[in-house]
């Protein structure tokens, strides 16, 4: 996967005057599947050449830069990079926000990806604001009570478990647990 994601940036090299987007879009397949074969250097690279070419052509607040933005921030905090991951990811956020608006469920994995790296960075509180977003943003989607809250709420109950907030953390995870039961009573 990799050889072929190289072969395409050269080829996108080649004609990148002619159309940047297919350089951009290379570049961040590339990271993509340098991501997925844990070669840490190429992905990096690959990500940061990518925002820089979408904020070149498209704009700093361009959807261009979302993709490779979030690539980069993802890519820094599961090397342990979290100080230069936070700012990325939350840039990211920023984007998918605008794009998208406060309460699209596509903000998940990001949400979760930041509170990570804040969590790492002993920025709790911001953190369980993150995870807590996360369980109301579903919310607001799916509606209170349905199903497809149960694995934002089992996240959170992880979270809390795993920072030592045990209470919180059975709270969260009863509330999963009554939405299932309520499902399971009604079948």
């Amino acid at each position: 996967e990799i050889e072929a994601a190289l072969a395409r940036v050269n080829a996108a090299r080649a004609r990148a005057d002619a159309d940047p987007r297919a350089l951009e879009d290379a570049l961040t397949a590339l990271g993509d599947a340098s991501l997925d074969a844990s070669q840490h250097a190429t992905r990096g690279a690959a990500y940061a050449e990518a925002v820089r070419l979408a904020e070149q052509h498209g704009g700093a607040e361009s959807e261009r830069v979302l993709a490779p933005m979030l690539g980069l921030g993802t890519a820094l905090a599961g090397s342990g990079h979290h100080h230069e991951a936070v700012p990325r990811l939350q840039r990211a956020l920023a984007l998918q926000r605008a794009q998208y608006g406060l309460f699209d469920v596509r903000q998940q994995d990001t949400l979760m990806t930041l509170a990570a790296s804040l969590t790492a960075l002993d920025r709790t509180a911001e953190a369980q604001e993150l995870m807590s977003y996360r369980v109301r943003a579903a919310e607001k989607v799916y509606g209170e009570g349905d199903p497809d809250v149960v694995p934002a709420l089992c996240d959170l109950g992880s979270w809390f478990a795993e920072t030592g907030k045990t209470p919180e953390a059975r709270e969260a995870f009863m509330a999963a647990l009554n939405i299932v039961v309520a499902k399971l009573a009604l079948n």
